[in-house]
């Protein structure tokens, strides 16, 4: 019963969240595929934090690595 109840937490902070951060659809399955495996919106598989040493919300978090990622192709010369 537990586990049904938290999963209806989540179902319900990822409905919120949804409504208020702008996505795009890949970024909306990512984040859905996340919530359904058990997990917050507010946390992140890389465990990213922000400067104020708050974990990053998953959004974030995905959209800093594929940063990242484009900087590390550039640095190394990578075409994107």
């Amino acid at each position: 019963m537990k586990k049904q109840e938290g999963q209806s937490d989540l179902r319900e902070e990822l409905k919120q969240f949804e409504q208020l951060t702008e996505m795009t659809s890949k970024e909306r399955k990512d984040l859905q595929e996340w919530v359904a495996e058990g997990n917050s919106v507010y946390s992140n598989p890389g465990n990213w934090a922000y400067e104020s040493g708050c974990e990053m919300n998953f959004i974030d978090a995905l959209r800093m690595e594929a940063e990242k990622g484009i900087e590390k192709s550039v640095e190394e010369g990578l075409p994107f």
